[in-house]
């Protein structure tokens, strides 16, 4: 699956006005709410919970 098939152009939020992850992460979370039709705090938990894992990527040198 490519990231293309996931992310729309209008899923990007650029220049969001926040301060804190938390907050940049619920506007996030109400948009992918409203487009997936699941609540935002549903979302707001799995974003949360995917956040504390930390990087996806691995560098390798």
């Amino acid at each position: 699956m490519k990231l293309s098939e996931l992310l729309r152009e209008d899923d990007f939020l650029l220049g969001l006005p926040s301060r804190e992850k938390r907050s940049a992460l619920e506007a996030v979370a109400s948009r992918l709410g409203r487009r997936t039709g699941r609540p935002q705090g549903q979302v707001l938990n799995a974003l949360c919970r995917r956040e504390r894992l930390g990087w996806t990527a691995k560098a390798t040198v």
